[in-house]
């Protein structure tokens, strides 16, 4: 499958003019996510880290996961660094680890939202958190 070149441009546009947003300060999220989604539950837990940095570092701690699993967190925190209004957020180093599986219940789909939720809960743009973005 070809990357669209709209896909390509918008993502040029976005990380090279401008300003790239940071935090205020170093986090630590750990997260277990569980949803039912009727006759199946997703299951997976990952812990995340963030600090401020010159350049945009993102670290993935994945040793005898699936790469599939992997690539899920990645995606999901590249959408929530990107999605912050008008100013990425990438002045950032960023590290997921300790991923934790369920030999059953896990998927792509629950890596992805535990990545979510955790990068989210480090910006401070979850429900329940503190701001944590420096504009």
């Amino acid at each position: 499958m070809n990357t669209p070149l709209s896909a390509i441009e918008w993502l040029k546009e976005k990380c090279e003019r401008g300003h790239w947003s940071s935090v205020h300060e170093e986090r630590i999220v750990t997260r277990e996510w569980v949803r039912h989604t009727g006759g199946r539950v997703l299951r997976a837990g990952v812990t995340g880290t963030i600090e401020p940095s010159e350049n945009f570092d993102l670290v993935v701690h994945a040793e005898a996961i699936d790469p599939e699993y992997a690539a899920a967190a990645r995606n999901a925190a590249f959408t929530v660094l990107l999605s912050q209004s008008w100013s990425p957020v990438l002045a950032v180093k960023l590290t997921l680890s300790e991923f934790r599986p369920h030999p059953e219940e896990s998927s792509y789909a629950a890596f992805y939202g535990v990545a979510h939720e955790v990068v989210s809960c480090l910006l401070g743009v979850a429900p329940d958190t503190v701001h944590n973005i420096e504009w």
